[in-house]
């Protein structure tokens, strides 16, 4: 293997570790948000 396939995948595997950073951050972000109205609706 060269050292150009070695680095190619390696890019591959740290575009993929942010793809699912991203997503996670936006599944958390919508679930704080949601756990924030729920709270607010019940103290109505």
């Amino acid at each position: 293997m060269s050292e150009y396939e070695f680095s190619s995948q390696y890019m591959d595997t740290k575009r993929l570790e942010t793809l699912v950073d991203g997503i996670f951050a936006i599944a958390m972000t919508m679930l704080v948000l949601g756990l924030d109205v729920q709270i607010k609706s019940y103290l109505i």
